[in-house]
């Protein structure tokens, strides 16, 4: 009974801790995007227009997350075949590079239509500006500090 209460009460701890933390990651970008708007001085018209340009990207990326997702369970399946031929694993690799290419692509059009939207002085501002972003670290996959698989630690996919 008595290591049963030690036990929940750790995973309790452990869960606030990892909660906290997701709260704050979320808490700094609405930060941002916030500064952002502030120091562009967007117009209503383009705030609601980079609001939908936001939304349209991010339901094209959960589409895309999860298209790669399902790619990657079917490459461990593939992996774990008794069959295993070089010619389907080079093809389901070359899927989740085509996808993660097209993850690239909705990335860069976004940018591309954010800075579209922009007047020249906004334009100015934001160049200025996306310098000042925070730098993703910390096991954080995304950013400037992104490293290459091998350096990553993960495992073969």
């Amino acid at each position: 009974m008595k290591n049963t209460l030690i036990g929940l009460l750790s995973l309790l701890i452990v869960f606030a801790l990892f909660n906290d933390a997701d709260a704050q990651k979320r808490r700094n970008m609405s930060e941002n995007f916030t500064r952002m708007h502030e120091n562009l001085n967007l117009t209503e018209q383009q705030t609601s227009k980079l609001e939908d340009l936001r939304i349209k990207h991010q339901e094209q990326m959960i589409d895309l997350r999860a298209e790669l997702d399902k790619a990657r369970l079917e490459n461990q399946k593939l992996r774990r075949s008794t069959n295993l031929s070089r010619s389907e694993f080079i093809n389901q690799t070359k899927k989740m590079s085509s996808i993660k290419n097209k993850m690239a692509e909705a990335r860069a059009n976004h940018l591309m239509d954010v800075y579209e939207t922009l007047n020249d002085e906004q334009r100015k501002t934001w160049n200025d500006m996306k310098w000042d972003r925070p730098k993703f670290r910390d096991g954080d996959k995304r950013g400037s500090y992104r490293k290459s698989p091998g350096e990553r630690g993960r495992r073969f996919e």
